[in-house]
């Protein structure tokens, strides 16, 4: 079903693609978000949903408004890119090779655009709903996951954390939606800085553990120079020379298994 969303998506993916990504709630999303949940056939409640999420304190990556996954968002994108061709197995131009490159990097993650994650999340919530016949245990799957919902017990559903939450927050901002969702949009702020910032720490471990080791690669007496010869291939040459191909391509910035003879490589013992 294409809603809302669906048909600003290009112009959003495009603005994306430019390193724009800051969160801006306004009256009009909140509307469109409103009719987009009326024309799917979904309770307005959802509304609320992404206060509710929140507040769950997740540990498996969530990010953005919608708490959603790093699958969520790569299927998300896929199923947006195929829903904007033209149907006829070949998707526009443009917004194909956007939808195929903004999965889910460091420096752009669809879950922090509050239009196309309402769509993926929305898309999400449909499909589980198509599967349980219930909202209140779509809701729990999407918040938890279907295997979690499979081992709960009525009386465990009934007192889920998600749907305890969904309550509260109907009750605290039913009469101040745009408050709420300025609320929603200063945590995903908070939680993309800190994901920013342990990236960008990760990024520096990574570079010098790599320094550390090719100081020591580099004082290393044990260092052979070898010309490939006509048939040879780099899984034999690292089994000659006991060494991982691994380890073979990283010494000589190899991007592939593709040697040519004459090439010179270098070897650790």
């Amino acid at each position: 079903m294409r809603g809302i969303f669906r048909g600003i998506f290009i112009g959003l993916v495009l603005l994306a693609w430019g390193g724009q990504r800051a969160w801006c709630v306004t009256p009009e999303f909140i509307d469109s978000l409103r009719t987009e949940l009326s024309l799917r056939n979904m309770p307005e409640r959802i509304i609320f949903l992404p206060l509710a999420l929140a507040d769950q304190g997740f540990e498996d990556g969530r990010e953005g408004i919608w708490s959603l996954t790093v699958l969520d968002a790569i299927r998300g994108v896929g199923r947006l890119s195929f829903n904007a061709s033209d149907h006829n197995g070949s998707c526009l131009t443009a917004s194909d090779q956007i939808c195929s490159s903004i999965m889910v990097s460091d420096s752009t993650d669809v879950r922090f655009d509050e239009r196309v994650s309402t769509e993926i999340a929305l898309d999400r919530l449909q499909e589980l709903f198509y599967e349980y016949a219930d909202w209140n245990l779509s809701i729990v799957a999407y918040a938890t996951s279907p295997t979690a919902l499979a081992v709960m017990d009525s009386t465990a559903l009934a007192d889920a954390q998600i749907l305890r939450s969904l309550r509260r927050a109907e009750e605290e901002y039913s009469e101040n939606i745009p408050v709420a969702f300025e609320r929603i949009g200063s945590l995903a702020e908070r939680r993309k800085a800190e994901r920013q910032a342990f990236l960008l720490e990760q990024a520096a471990l990574r570079k010098a553990r790599l320094d550390s080791l090719r100081k020591r690669q580099e004082a290393n007496t044990d260092r052979i120079t070898y010309t490939i010869r006509r048939g040879d291939t780099l899984g034999g040459i690292a089994a000659r020379h006991r060494v991982k191909v691994s380890d073979l391509k990283r010494w000589n910035n190899l991007k592939s298994d593709m040697i040519r003879e004459g090439r010179k490589l270098v070897i650790y013992k």
